[in-house]
């Protein structure tokens, strides 16, 4: 259903909004929010899609590293971290975890820059 037919079968009641102070109608309030959660959407689809949960949060690393991280080498580059940190493949969450305690040392940082370099 496309947005514009939802907002238009909201009704016209007045509602008081305490954060502009003002009075607005039901379907200015629906149509916003509308508007807003399908530019959060869009923003999240133009992200890139072929990053792993915890890859977003390591793009520093990679650059550092000189790592791209590609649709293709994706794979090699999580089971790799997978391996270096001793968590069983696809257990992103405790990946994610060992990862960040390495990563708070210069040691860890030197020891998974290392690993990222031979992909």
């Amino acid at each position: 259903m496309p947005i514009r037919v939802l907002a238009d079968r909201v009704r016209e009641d007045h509602l008081f909004s305490p954060i502009s102070g003002c009075t607005v109608t039901v379907r200015e309030r629906w149509t916003k929010s509308i508007q807003l959660l399908l530019k959060m959407y869009l923003n999240l689809q133009s992200q890139e899609r072929f990053m792993s949960c915890y890859f977003r949060h390591m793009s520093d690393v990679f650059q550092r590293a000189g790592v791209t991280v590609t649709k293709e080498n994706k794979k090699d580059i999580d089971r790799a971290l997978h391996s270096l940190v001793g968590v069983e493949y696809k257990d992103c969450s405790s990946t994610w975890k060992e990862l960040k305690r390495l990563l708070q040392d210069q040691d860890g940082k030197e020891k998974v820059m290392e690993k990222l370099k031979g992909l």
